[in-house]
């Protein structure tokens, strides 16, 4: 399990930071979105190693039409962060932003005092418990992203009871 984890660790660090030119980047919030997913723990019904390459949508990027409900959980996450980058102002920094959270009772709890900080958490939290209930294909594990067809659709209109008010302290 700990080896599981440590290369699903690896492949999103490797995959997720890219030298940029010019502009310091915090550290990605990937290690805070594994921290979000892991605290759901067994409940989640796919491995963590498994979703970075999983469907249409999994993993960095996405495009075509969600293949299944896990696939689907993905697609829902990069609206999330979508929202979160224009609605919200938060641009790329949701991408990379660091943000608090306290792993309690299989849940988190998201405690970042900033807008971007406490929606990029928020976003992380929902994909989570979206994938407790999303049952996994194997036929849709390391996809080839080429076979994705088709629009992926409009993403939902998010409505954020969290961005109403300043987040908790």
């Amino acid at each position: 399990m700990k080896t599981a984890l440590w290369l699903t660790v690896g492949l999103l660090f490797l995959q997720e930071i890219k030298p940029s030119v010019g502009s310091k980047r915090e550290t990605r919030s990937v290690l805070d979105m594994i921290s979000t997913l892991l605290c759901y723990g067994d409940r989640l019904q796919i491995p963590l190693l498994a979703l970075n390459l999983y469907g249409c949508h999994c993993g960095t990027g996405g495009f075509g039409k969600p293949l299944d409900a896990v696939d689907r959980c993905c697609f829902l996450h990069d609206c999330c962060y979508r929202h979160t980058r224009l609605s919200l102002k938060c641009h790329n920094r949701v991408k990379w932003q660091r943000y608090k959270l306290l792993c309690k009772t299989s849940e988190t709890e998201c405690r970042s005092k900033s807008i971007c900080g406490r929606t990029a958490c928020e976003c992380d939290k929902q994909l989570a418990e979206c994938l407790t209930a999303a049952r996994p294909q194997r036929k849709h594990s390391f996809y080839k992203r080429e076979l994705c067809q088709g629009s992926k659709g409009t993403c939902p209109i998010m409505h954020h009871n969290w961005t109403k008010t300043r987040a908790l302290s």
